[in-house]
């Protein structure tokens, strides 16, 4: 199953948010590929790893994130997949907030 979500911000932004998410979910970056947009991230506990895609969206203004399943990680990736988008939006306004005070 993969998910995805778009946010309304510059590529660079929801990286670095992306990077964030992941140190506070305490789950493991295993690689990243900057060129493509892609991070590979595990939970210690758990088999199966996630790939997470960063795309362009509809405008430069706007990222698409995709997270998909990696080897046998069906259950991992559904499970944290859902975490990870939802902590990242959290994160994202944020940041966003503080930026406008």
């Amino acid at each position: 199953m993969t998910l995805k979500q778009s946010f309304p911000y510059e590529k660079s932004i929801v990286t670095n948010a992306l990077y964030d998410t992941i140190e506070k979910l305490e789950l493991n970056l295993d690689s990243s590929n900057s060129a493509r947009g892609t991070l590979i991230v595990s939970e210690g506990r758990l088999a199966g790893k996630m790939r997470i895609g960063l795309s362009t969206g509809a405008s430069e203004q706007e990222t698409a994130v995709s997270i998909f399943p990696e080897g046998a990680g069906e259950g991992t990736s559904a499970k944290w997949g859902r975490i990870i988008l939802r902590e990242l939006a959290t994160t994202i306004e944020q940041a966003h907030r503080r930026q406008r005070r």
